[in-house]
């Protein structure tokens, strides 16, 4: 025996540096369970390289255990279909409550817009009174001075005319 006495594995094309193992072809990889073909190569990755050397050294898991993580993977497919479901009625819930605002919002930009529209149109009815008023109130008073300087002129013709009588 060469080597310290350990003697090379029996299949004829693995290498004396690794070591296979033949129960059931599962491997664990980043927390999930793939399968992998005779020489432990998932999808043409050889556990070899650098980079899977790592992922691929935990150790295979027995049958019984693979079933138990096989549930776990589907009970966790039922907590993402829960979550997702969960937070597509939320964000449902979230729109109806923001489409609600929104429109409420709305109904109160156009009540403010109308009742600014009729106050403004109430001042305006106001100021326009008061104009009427002031109108009035100045076509009196020209009415007064007019009929003030008509009578004066009146007067004086009256005077012209008696001055031109004598």
């Amino acid at each position: 025996m060469l080597n310290g006495g350990r003697s090379p594995p029996q299949t004829a094309n693995s290498s004396f540096y690794t070591k296979r193992v033949k129960i059931r072809n599962y491997c664990q990889t980043n927390n999930r369970i793939v399968e992998v073909d005779q020489d432990g190569n998932e999808d043409g990755i050889t556990p070899y390289s650098p980079q899977t050397r790592k992922e691929l050294s935990i150790d295979y898991k027995d049958p019984k255990q693979l079933d138990s993580n096989l549930s776990i993977e589907k009970a966790s497919k039922k907590q993402l279909e829960q979550i997702h479901t969960k937070a597509k009625k939320e964000f449902e819930n979230k729109v109806k409550s923001y489409t609600q605002r929104y429109e409420e919002l709305a109904f109160a930009k156009t009540t403010m817009e109308q009742e600014f529209l009729e106050s403004v149109i109430k001042t305006y009815k106001h100021r326009n009174e008061e104009f009427a008023l002031q109108k009035r109130n100045m076509e009196q008073e020209f009415d007064k001075e007019k009929r003030i300087i008509e009578q004066e002129f009146v007067k004086e013709k009256e005077i012209t005319r008696g001055i031109s009588i004598i």
